[in-house]
């Protein structure tokens, strides 16, 4: 049995109270009470900080307010965390802006909670987990540290509870999104499917891309037309793959399509998917689901990490984090992250490197906050293989079975660089205690050179017909953001209002030539890179430009205590120009109005526990016409002008908190229409009638007992094409397994000699899943097995990760019959990293 006890603090306007308790179990003051754990989780009414001592032990504390920081002293008592040294939050809900636990002498703890406006007030009142502390201050004047009395007022006794477990580490879930535009919105509060990586799953997988992330997901799968182990990222949420150039992945909730084409992830402090369609309030999407990437923030405390990880085909990574104050008083801050990674692969001549830097800084007053950020990414590669063919890998062929580490593109030819540049602000004024103003920017400018490769045909079951690629391309994109959020009541009903007008334009210049090459040897290649032809085919040489105006309004209407209505809409005016050079006749300049419409209702019948339903609408413009190269003259033929991608979406499911609040699990259950698709291959562009998807998702995030953390989903889906001129009715969708499910566990040992010492294990599973929309071929199912060991002891942390452990050889993906993507064997990685 463990004693723990828990302080609550309550966002109050309220300026101070000055507290000094004796406990009803004397501290000696020869002997230090040790404080093993600290977790902060927000409550009803603010939030908790929880403390676990070693053996049960109280300490006494005295308070100290100064201005809107309150220090609360711990006497006798010292800071031994198995990971850290000190304990860090910022912002754990709106109105507390950090809280601090550390040591700052020998003998007594010292934690700092800051308020954003105001001195929080003090409350001690019992436990719900387990009914800790009973005894409650009552409101007193503010005073200054001159003011403060001499004597401290009469001590009161509190009365102790035993309970078997500390509160939860939420190291694996966070119960808060701020997906939703506004502040941020509990999870339960939310009526759509919304999923959470955090940075410490992230660490723990050893996980360094964006494509990685998509296994801890239900409903998320990699897309086909990105090759294995390449720096972007390509997402088929629910069963729907993003168009090209226009994928759902926001920064910071703006939109941001470059990261599909590099997605390094070493400033991302959490990653969240919002199920269904996002329009109401980010505006043109993919009905699927949207993937909001969270970037790391300056903190007023310094801090600074070292990381160097090293794994077998010659990968080395290196990363810094350095953040702390600028200020004496910590109203300006900094962070600096710097990465860099050179790696090999598992495919024969391939080799990439990768530079980033990201330096922000923050200003803040009483009312206003004001972020200001600048990332620069460079990534290149050479020698890069193209997909493999379906024969010989995932299809039968009499002549054998394809290495997977065979390269066959020419490695001497394949090279490409990539810069990315992103200049990111965030400004939020605060009105009053009710209402704030917030303006953000985001612009992108990435500029990508680059010759590949890519299979057209298969001659003999040998001969492996293939074209030489040149696409440089650019992709500018500016997104300005202002909206106005508020909290009212009105007749006893409490409202919380968005509402916002966003401005965006995205320019596109993308140009591809091809050149035919010698047919190569799937089995036994033979390279030939003087056998590019002369003639070059230029398939396009294009300029697209997007443009968007959206006005949206969102109202969270909280009837009752258990009943929530949440109504919002965003009327769009959206732009879109095509000009292609040398296919004029499709060029294209049109303008779409459409509205979008979101509604959900959540039914809370006990705490903890909610039943949602929901409808949503999607709405992407698009750009051109489709087209396809006519084989026998090499011609282009150009057909009708794109219409705007339409969705809309039903969802209904449950969330709840299991294990003593402890595991956050979602129950979703779907069913999406989406019509005028775009499906993008190598020598052609079409547009696709309607298809549906249906299905169940199960998502379980959190930690079971004090160690053991736990993420794990489930899905089934059933998709269908159902109506089209090119592909058959009742088809089902590529990329899409009917069955997924993963679960990723990990234990860090708690007490004794060995504590810091952690295992992880995981399996990954995927059903099998069509290759294409013919549903000529099916990509076999597949099982995964990772695994980690780590050892964490304050500031110092080392770290083994297996991923593939039993060596499965496994297609992820296809994007057609002649380009799927084999997976990573084997791979070992090795992390060290000091923080100080």
């Amino acid at each position: 049995m463990r004693f723990i006890s828990s302080l609550n603090i309550v966002s109050t306007s309220v300026l101070a109270t000055t507290l000094a308790t004796n406990l009803t179990q004397p501290t000696l003051a020869q002997q230090l009470i040790e404080i093993t754990s600290v977790d902060v989780r927000e409550t009803a009414k603010g939030i908790e900080i929880v403390l676990e001592t070693a053996d049960g032990s109280q300490p006494e504390y005295v308070e100290t307010p100064d201005q809107n920081i309150l220090y609360v002293d711990l006497v006798d008592a010292r800071l031994n965390l198995a990971t850290r040294e000190s304990f860090n939050i910022d912002n754990p809900n709106s109105e507390i802006k950090s809280v601090r636990v550390s040591e700052e002498f020998a003998g007594s703890v010292s934690i700092v909670i800051t308020g954003t406006e105001s001195l929080p007030k003090v409350e001690l009142i019992p436990n719900a987990v387990g009914g800790i502390i009973s005894v409650t201050t009552s409101p007193a004047t503010a005073q200054t540290p001159a003011q403060t009395p001499a004597t401290p007022p009469p001590q009161q006794e509190i009365e102790i509870i035993v309970t078997g477990d500390p509160e939860p580490e939420e190291e694996y879930i966070r119960r808060e999104t701020n997906i939703g535009r506004g502040n941020p919105t509990s999870i339960l509060d939310t009526s759509q499917s919304v999923q959470t990586v955090t940075k410490e799953l992230i660490e723990d997988q050893s996980i360094n891309n964006l494509s990685d992330i998509q296994r801890n997901v239900s409903g998320v799968n990699l897309g086909g037309n990105i090759p294995s182990q390449s720096p972007g990222s390509s997402f088929v949420i629910r069963g729907f793959s993003a168009v090209a150039g226009r994928e759902n992945i926001l920064r910071n909730g703006l939109r941001d399509d470059t990261v599909r084409f590099v997605s390094g992830i070493p400033n991302i402090e959490r990653v969240e998917i919002l199920k269904g369609p996002a329009s109401v309030l980010f505006g043109q999407g993919v009905i699927g689901g949207t993937v909001n990437l969270v970037t790391e923030k300056p903190l007023e405390k310094p801090s600074y990490e070292l990381e160097f990880t090293a794994g077998n085909f010659d990968t080395y990574r290196g990363n810094l984090d350095f953040t702390g104050p600028l200020s004496e008083d910590g109203s300006v801050a900094y962070r600096l992250n710097f990465a860099y990674e050179d790696e090999g692969s598992f495919q024969d001549f391939q080799e990439t490197d990768y530079l980033f830097t990201d330096f922000g800084v923050s200003f803040s007053s009483e009312t206003t906050k004001l972020y200001i950020g600048l990332e620069y990414q460079d990534s290149g590669s050479s020698g890069a293989a193209p997909q493999l063919p379906a024969s010989g890998t995932i299809i039968d062929n009499p002549a054998g079975e394809v290495d997977f580490s065979e390269n066959l593109g020419e490695p001497s030819l394949a090279e490409s660089d990539l810069t990315v540049v992103r200049l990111n602000s965030e400004l939020e004024y605060q009105i009053s205690d009710d209402w704030k103003l917030q303006s953000q920017l985001l612009a992108s400018f990435l500029k990508q050179d680059g010759i590949g490769f890519a299979g057209i045909g298969l001659e003999s079951d040998l001969l492996l017909t293939r074209l030489l690629i040149d696409n440089p391309s650019e992709n500018n994109i500016i997104t300005l953001n202002n909206n106005v959020v508020g909290e009212f009541n009105t007749f006893g009903v409490k409202h919380q209002l968005v509402m916002g007008v966003e401005v965006a334009t995205q320019q596109l210049e993308d140009k591809i030539d091809f050149q035919l090459l010698d047919s190569i040897n799937i089995f036994e290649p033979v390279f030939a890179p003087e056998s590019a032809s002369a003639f070059v085919l230029s398939f396009q040489d294009s300029e697209t430009t997007f443009s968007e105006l959206g006005l949206y309004i969102q109202d969270q209407i909280t009837i009752t205590d258990g009943l929530i209505l949440a109504l919002g809409g965003r009327y769009n005016i959206a732009k879109s120009k095509f000009d292609d050079t040398i296919n004029p006749e499709a060029n294209s300049e049109r303008t779409d109005l459409d509205f979008t419409p979101r509604a959900g209702l959540i039914y809370q019948p006990v705490e903890n526990v909610s039943l949602y339903a929901s409808y949503a609408e999607s709405f992407l413009p698009n750009a051109g016409a489709s087209t396809e190269i006519d084989p026998a003259t090499g011609t282009t033929v150009v057909g009708e002008e794109f219409a705007p991608e339409e969705g809309r979406q039903i969802e209904i499911g449950v969330k709840t908190e299991l294990f003593n609040n402890r595991v956050l699990a979602t129950l979703a259950l779907f069913d999406l229409k989406r019509s005028n698709v775009l499906d993008l291959q190598t020598l052609s562009t079409s547009q696709v009638g309607e298809q549906k998807s249906r299905g169940i998702e199960l998502d379980l995030a959190g930690e079971i007992l004090p160690g053991w953390k736990i993420l794990s989903n489930y899905t089934l889906l059933d998709t269908e094409i159902l109506d089209d001129e090119t592909f058959p009715e009742g088809n089902q969708l590529q990329n899409a397994p009917e069955n997924a499910f993963s679960i990723w566990s990990t234990y860090d040992i708690q007490k004794g000699s060995l504590t810091g010492l952690g295992f992880g294990l995981g399996f990954f599973f995927e059903g099998e899943k069509q290759g294409d929309l013919e549903n000529s071929f099916t990509v076999p199912s597949f099982f995964r097995t990772d695994a980690a060991l780590f050892y964490k002891k304050k500031s110092f942390q080392a770290q083994l990760n297996i991923q593939n452990l039993f060596d499965a050889e496994y297609i992820e993906s296809a994007e057609d019959e002649f380009q799927v993507n084999p997976a990573p064997p084997f791979t070992v990685l090795g992390t060290l990293s000091l923080e100080f």
